[in-house]
C-alpha cells in the first residue's frame, strides 16, 4: 500500500514536471524565433520589469510590485542571472505551488483521484492562458502568483481562519487587485455561517487601505482600461471567453443545490469577476481569467463526479 511519503513524492515529481513543461513552452520563442522577435520579447519584458522597479511605468502595473521586486532581489543575490531568467525560476516555483495548493484545496471536497483530475484540468487551462502573450512576460508570472494567493484565501476562508485570510488578501494587493474580487465570497460565506458581516467589513477596510495606500505612496495615476465597448463588439474575444469559461460554468450550474455549501458560496465571485474584466480589462487576454479557475473548476468537477456515478449505476443496472 502506498505510504503518505510516497504519495507526496509522486505528486511533487508530477507537479514539478508539468510546471517545467509549461515554462519550457512559454519560453519556446526565445529558442526558435528570429532574432528580431526575440529582441521584441526581451524589450517588452524589460519595459514592465524596469518600469515597475523604477516606478516609471503607468498604473495599474506600477502598483504590482511583488514579482518585479522578487526578480530584482534574485538578480541582486545572483548578478550573473538575467531578470528574464530569474522570472523563469519564479514562474516554475509558482506553477508548482499553484498545483500543490489547488490539489490541497480540492481534497477538502473530493477524493485523491478526483482532486488530481481537477489539477490536470487547471494545468491544461493554464497552458492556454499563458499562450496569449508570445514568450515570457513578467505580467503572466504575477497572474500565476495571484492565482496561488487566491487559492490560499479560499483555503483560509473554508477553515474560517480570518486573520490568515486578511493577511494574504492584503499581500495580494501588492501583486494584483484581484483579491478585491474575493470579497463577495467572504460576505456570503460569513453571512451564511454566522449571520454577521463584521469580519467582512474588517477585510474590506484592510484591502481598501492597501489599494489606496499604494496609489497614495507611489502616485502615477492609474489608467482605467474602460474596454466595455471594445470587448462586447469583439466576436473573437467573446468566443475565446466562451470556450474558456462557458463549459465550466455550465457544468457548475447543473444541480447547483447539490454542490457543497462552501463551493456554492464561492460561486458568487463569478458574475462580478467577469463584469469587472469586461469593464476594465481586455478579455481576449486569457491570463486574466487564471484566478477564476479555482472557483469554477471545483463546481464543474462536482457535476462530472455525479455524471460518472450515474453512468456507473445505469451500467450496473443494465
Amino acid at each position: 500500500m502506498p505510504t503518505p511519503r510516497s504519495r507526496v513524492l509522486a505528486l511533487a515529481l508530477l507537479f514539478t514536471t508539468i510546471a517545467a513543461l509549461l515554462v519550457i513552452a512559454d519560453r519556446a520563442p526565445l529558442r526558435w524565433a528570429r532574432q528580431t522577435q526575440i529582441d521584441r520579447i526581451e524589450k517588452r519584458f524589460d519595459h514592465f520589469y524596469t518600469g515597475t522597479v523604477a516606478g516609471t511605468i503607468q498604473g495599474p502595473y506600477v502598483y504590482r510590485l511583488l514579482v518585479p521586486r522578487a526578480v530584482s532581489a534574485f538578480t541582486t543575490i545572483l548578478p550573473s542571472v538575467r531578470p528574464i531568467d530569474a522570472d523563469m525560476y519564479l514562474k516554475l516555483s509558482f506553477l508548482v505551488a499553484l498545483q500543490a495548493l489547488f490539489f490541497a484545496y480540492l481534497r477538502r471536497f473530493y477524493v485523491f483521484i478526483e482532486a488530481l483530475l481537477g489539477v490536470f484540468l487547471l494545468d491544461s487551462l493554464t497552458g492556454y492562458a499563458l499562450a496569449h502573450i508570445v514568450g515570457p512576460n513578467i505580467i503572466e508570472t504575477g497572474d500565476i502568483l495571484a492565482t496561488c494567493l487566491f487559492v490560499v484565501c479560499l483555503q483560509a476562508l473554508h477553515s474560517e481562519r480570518y486573520l490568515l485570510l486578511s493577511t494574504v488578501a492584503v499581500l495580494s494587493m501588492f501583486n494584483r487587485e484581484s483579491g478585491l474580487l474575493l470579497l463577495p465570497a467572504v460576505i456570503v460565506h460569513e453571512w451564511a455561517t454566522h449571520r454577521t458581516l463584521h469580519r467582512s467589513a474588517l477585510i474590506l477596510t484592510a484591502l481598501a487601505a492597501a489599494y489606496f495606500g499604494l496609489r497614495l505612496v507611489i502616485g502615477k495615476g492609474q489608467w482605467a482600461f474602460l474596454d466595455l465597448f471594445s470587448n462586447l463588439p469583439n466576436p473573437v474575444a467573446n468566443i475565446y471567453v466562451f470556450l474558456l469559461l462557458g463549459p465550466l460554468i455550465a457544468l457548475g450550474c447543473q444541480r447547483f443545490s447539490q454542490h457543497p455549501a462552501f463551493l456554492r458560496h464561492t460561486a458568487c465571485v463569478v458574475p462580478p469577476f467577469i463584469a469587472v474584466h469586461y469593464l476594465v480589462g481586455r478579455v481576449v487576454e486569457s491570463r486574466l481569467w487564471l484566478p477564476l479557475f479555482p472557483i469554477v473548476i471545483p463546481l464543474a468537477l462536482g457535476t462530472l463526479k455525479r455524471l460518472g456515478a450515474e453512468h456507473g449505476q445505469n451500467t450496473s443496472a443494465a
